[in-house]
């Protein structure tokens, strides 16, 4: 039985590829949806929740059976009718599409600290605003405050991403 590994955070499915044992060719299975682990379990082991998928050597035909488990503190597999000592299997992991879709808008924002003080800015516009009582203004303020945290967590967000994407990129 070969054994791999893979990260199952922020992992929507994976796609498992090796070489038949038998004839050489390529396999590739389909994608593999992966579960979501028992976040309520005590243990790793525990937590493990288990998918299984067979795919087929497209040239002679032999079948493989694919078990991968995700547990809290990550996944793996194997494929069963593949020796130990067989060359790796490839897994490709591929990504929630909400990670792509959150990294493209922090990404895109890089004037951070511009529209953070635009942020600011709207939030002193809004402190002029008429309330009609006391009950109302104390809930105004809260929400106001509210805004000014967002806008903080958003602005540090932002900038620390921006700069840790920027210098991974000047180190390649």
């Amino acid at each position: 039985m070969k054994n791999f590994e893979f990260n199952p955070f922020g992992t929507k499915s994976i796609i498992i590829r090796f070489n038949c044992d038998k004839c050489s060719q390529l396999v590739e299975s389909e994608e593999i949806e992966l579960p979501s682990p028992n976040y309520q379990a005590d243990t790793h082991s525990d937590s493990q929740r288990e998918e299984y998928q067979y795919t087929a050597c497209p040239n002679c035909g032999k079948e493989f059976n694919i078990t991968i488990f995700v547990g809290y503190g990550g996944g793996d597999g194997d494929v069963s009718e593949l020796p130990d000592s067989h060359d790796d299997v490839d897994v490709e992991e591929i990504p929630e599409p909400y990670y792509d879709d959150e990294y493209e808008a922090i990404i895109s924002n890089s004037q951070y600290f511009e529209t953070f003080n635009q942020n600011l800015y709207n939030i002193l516009q809004l402190l002029e605003v008429e309330l009609s009582g006391p009950s109302l203004e104390k809930v105004f303020y809260r929400q106001l405050y509210v805004s000014v945290i967002g806008t903080m967590e958003t602005y540090l967000s932002d900038a620390f991403i921006n700069t840790v994407i920027l210098a991974l990129i000047k180190s390649e």
